[in-house]
């Protein structure tokens, strides 16, 4: 049967649960955060969040300061639960009477926007939030003022013994001289206390650490789904809205020296013909490369028909020139090279289809782009 030392530590223990769910849910996102900083700017004493308010700063600095500190009594009475059971207490009483006098408040003036005691936006607030706040502030409460029994003083030794009478043979005396002190009941229950505090105190740090490991975890996951989507999608949205000359634009004069020493240039093009545009150590380039090498390797015109050309030193693009030379006539220029510079290339790679006078027939920064046929 449960007495009632264990009935007032469970719900001394209750209210910390109480208080750090309540530290929980307004930490556990941005817009519980804002919620609650929004219900202290509104319930909290004008004067309070003046005195907090910088000098010549808004009133939402004000009930930003304050909102952290009431996070911070919050958190400091459940960690007083351990440490200091009488402070514990007293903090408490002083924090559930601030939060009931800032409901009735709202209440007398007719304000029902939800107060954010969790964090989330929650109900409008009622007079059942009062009673609440009233019941909580009734649970770490002895049921008396008097000092509980296993506070109390020990009494005082008991009786001395009368001697026994004669040829009774006396008790055996340690051999200090002295009969063991007794151990009084109140003693025993005091130590119980102590470390049924201590239990329970680390049940709820456990419970409270499991629940901050949630809500990170779940974060964390949220933050990785966002940045599959937006690698996925980087492809297509993050690249610029033309990264080479459109269908139906002409390609300016260009001349150049090919790696197997021809010439290539604008009187040279077949109709039609191959061309793209790579740089070295760029991601999207050594994807795409293989894709490209595909099609010019079945491209009807044969490697004369198709022209590869690599934006840097010839060190930098010396394993791609290599890979691309069976299927493709390779011309290795600078970064804003003269080939480039014609073909208006502005993001690499950069791919087009031009017919013998250099009107771009298709073009576009993925090889497929190759495919669509583009009526000019």
């Amino acid at each position: 049967m449960f007495s009632l030392f264990s009935l007032l530590v469970a719900a001394r223990t209750l209210l910390a649960v109480v208080l750090a769910a309540s530290v929980l849910g307004k930490l556990r996102g941005r817009s519980a955060r804002r919620d609650f900083v929004s219900a202290v700017e509104r319930l909290a004493p004008a004067r309070a969040v003046r005195a907090l308010t910088p000098p010549g700063g808004p009133r939402r600095a004000g009930a930003r300061a304050a909102a952290a500190g009431v996070l911070a009594a919050e958190a400091a009475t459940v960690a007083l639960l351990v440490s200091a059971p009488a402070a514990y207490l007293l903090c408490a009483l002083v924090l559930l009477s601030a939060f009931t006098a800032a409901l009735v408040g709202a209440l007398r003036r007719g304000d029902r926007a939800p107060c954010a005691c969790f964090g989330a936006a929650g109900h409008p607030i009622r007079p059942a939030h009062v009673v609440r706040n009233l019941l909580l502030a009734r649970l770490p409460v002895p049921p008396t003022w008097r000092r509980p029994p296993w506070t109390r003083s020990p009494p005082g030794p008991p009786p001395r013994r009368s001697p026994p009478p004669p040829g009774r043979p006396r008790p055996a005396v340690p051999a200090a001289g002295r009969p063991p002190r007794p151990v009084h009941p109140s003693q025993t229950r005091e130590s119980d206390l102590t470390m049924t505090v201590v239990a329970l105190a680390a049940a709820v740090l456990a419970v409270a650490l499991c629940l901050l490991d949630l809500l990170l975890t779940v974060g964390v996951i949220r933050r990785l789904k966002e940045h599959t989507e937006l690698i996925r999608n980087l492809s297509t949205a993050g690249m610029p809205d033309r990264t080479v000359l459109a269908p139906g634009e002409r390609s300016a004069p260009f001349t150049a020296t090919a790696e197997d020493g021809g010439t290539v240039g604008t009187d040279s093009l077949a109709d039609p013909t191959l061309v793209a545009v790579f740089s070295p150590g760029c991601g999207a380039c050594a994807e795409q490369l293989p894709l490209f090498f595909d099609r010019a390797a079945a491209f009807p015109g044969g490697r004369g028909d198709v022209l590869a050309v690599l934006a840097g030193s010839p060190g930098e693009v010396e394993e791609e020139a290599r890979r691309l030379a069976p299927v493709a006539r390779v011309v290795v220029e600078g970064a804003a090279g003269p080939v480039a510079e014609a073909l208006g290339v502005r993001a690499f790679p950069a791919f087009l289809r031009l017919d013998s006078t250099g009107r771009v027939l298709a073009s576009g920064y993925l090889a497929a782009d190759l495919d669509e046929s583009v009526a000019v």
